[in-house]
């Protein structure tokens, strides 16, 4: 079976989340990414907007939370958007510390593999 894209992925999640609104309030799928997503471009990862993350948490989906130092930089943000294979939320708590919420096992795993050292998990992608 051949991997899905992450653009791919993206499609198919969005559809999945407007399903779960009532035929009257379903938005239209751009309406949808450009809400839900916070990177809308072809190329852009799995992060997830607060709105998006409402939806996505009232699903069926399984979540993971780490407490996370020293991520909000650029470096990393950009590293995230290419390799998270899931979609992902980060509420900021502090100037460069923030929650993580993943919503894939597999990366979830592979960070707990770490010891939950975030730094030397999104570098293992390299």
């Amino acid at each position: 079976m051949a991997k899905l894209s992450i653009q791919n992925k993206k499609e198919i999640i969005t559809k999945e989340m407007i399903k779960t609104f009532a035929k009257h309030s379903k938005p239209d799928i751009q309406t949808a990414y450009n809400k839900w997503w916070m990177n809308t471009r072809t190329n852009g990862g799995l992060r997830l907007t607060p709105a998006g993350f409402k939806v996505l948490s009232s699903m069926d989906y399984d979540t993971y939370k780490f407490k996370v130092e020293n991520l909000m930089t650029t470096r990393y943000m950009i590293l995230m958007e290419k390799r998270l294979q899931a979609p992902y939320y980060l509420n900021k708590i502090a100037k460069l510390n923030c929650n993580l919420v993943m919503f894939g096992s597999e990366d979830a795993t592979m960070l707990n593999l770490y010891g939950g050292d975030f730094k030397s998990f999104i570098e293992s992608y390299r």
